[in-house]
C-alpha cells in the first residue's frame, strides 16, 4: 500500500516528466529550445533576489538563507552564473 505522500510524489514525478517530454516534443518540431530552470530536480520558479540562486518552496529559501557566501558562490560556479556574490 502507498502512502499519500508517496503517491503524491509519484503523480508529481510523472506529470513533470509528461510535460517537459510534451515541450521538448514542441521545441523540436518549432527548433526553438526552451529553458526550464531546476532546483533540485524540481522545477524552480523563484530565485533569490540576494544571492541569484533558484528555488522551488520556502523550505529552500529559508536554507539558501542561511548558507554562507562563500558555498553560494560555488554553486554560482558550478552553474556558470555571471554574477557571483561578493
Amino acid at each position: 500500500r502507498i502512502s499519500p505522500a508517496a503517491r503524491y510524489l509519484i503523480n508529481n514525478s510523472l506529470l513533470q516528466y509528461l510535460i517537459h517530454s510534451y515541450f521538448e516534443k514542441l521545441a523540436n518540431v518549432f527548433a526553438v529550445s526552451i529553458f526550464i530552470k531546476y532546483s533540485v530536480s524540481l522545477q524552480a520558479n523563484y530565485t533569490d533576489p540576494q544571492s541569484k540562486l533558484r528555488f522551488s518552496s520556502t523550505e529552500e529559501f529559508s536554507y539558501i538563507r542561511m548558507l554562507p557566501s562563500d558555498i553560494v558562490t560555488g554553486y554560482l560556479a558550478l552553474r556558470k552564473a555571471t554574477s557571483i556574490v561578493p
